[in-house]
């Protein structure tokens, strides 16, 4: 019976399969391999953000196209009610002046939504481009100084502005406006690091001067964040002022002995 009902399953499979390819091969003339390269790295959530705006552009065409037939149809009943006097010639010279404009209007047009798109994916490209090593290294930090609570960053471009999210251990989104006030501190704690990190591969290497950068964290975030400095510290030199004496039993239990040296004033 186990073997039976897997042999159905998979006729089922099958004809699913056989279905699809069939509604594609109605969708589409191209083929198969053709619709894989078009979409490769594209996600359904682009996708669908995509065909929600065609959708919205088809119902701004179907109205305009219905305001079009229902001004051609009043058009030409006036145009039957005019005689064969001067009326009916000046009337004719209207509508193909309006028609003229119309169509030296139409070539100005395609070239502003043509540039309008190209612009848009070229700063789309570009904010890829430039936003890809600087989140993927903050995303490295913050996940450390989190202990793993958000292992990763992602911006969201879908609005006018781009917004930065922080995803957790569970998959779930959280914005920066919904952070704790030490989580937040945590985060800009990682962008800096982040940026100052990328930076110095291109310049000489500058100490790093922290002023109590520890003030909104628990023992156990402290311990987090003394050991992403450590990573840090690696590519130079980082020197942390504070007055809170605990930190210094915190940061000696966080780093192996090399990795830190205590300094009184």
């Amino acid at each position: 019976p186990d073997a039976e009902d897997r042999s159905a399953h998979q006729r089922a499979l099958h004809d699913s399969a056989r279905a699809l390819h069939a509604q594609l091969r109605q969708a589409t003339a191209r083929s198969l391999d053709e619709l894989h390269t078009e979409l490769a790295g594209r996600d359904a959530v682009d996708i669908e953000a995509e065909r929600a705006a065609l959708d919205t552009q088809v119902v701004q065409l179907e109205v305009a196209i219905g305001t079009a037939s229902a001004t051609v149809h009043t058009a030409r009943q006036t145009l039957e009610a005019i005689d064969t006097s001067a009326a009916a010639a000046e009337a004719r010279e209207e509508m193909e002046s309006a028609v003229a404009r119309l169509r030296a209007a139409i070539p100005p047009w395609m070239q502003l939504r043509l540039a309008d798109s190209l612009l848009q994916e070229a700063l789309k490209r570009f904010r890829e481009r430039a936003q890809a090593p600087m989140v993927r290294l903050a995303s490295e930090y913050f996940g450390l100084i989190t202990g793993g609570r958000y292992p990763k960053l992602i911006v969201d471009a879908s609005a006018e502005r781009p917004v930065l999210q922080a995803e957790g251990a569970d998959g779930r989104l959280i914005g920066i406006e919904a952070m704790s006030e030490g989580t937040a501190d945590q985060l800009y704690l990682a962008l800096r690091l982040a940026a100052l990190e990328l930076q110095r591969s291109n310049g000489p290497a500058m100490p790093l001067v922290l002023d109590d950068v520890l003030m909104t964290s628990d023992d156990a975030r402290a311990t987090h964040i003394f050991q992403a400095l450590a990573r840090f510290a690696q590519g130079g030199q980082v020197l942390l002022f504070t007055h809170h004496q605990h930190l210094v039993q915190v940061g000696q239990a966080a780093l192996p002995g090399d990795a830190l040296a205590v300094h009184y004033l």
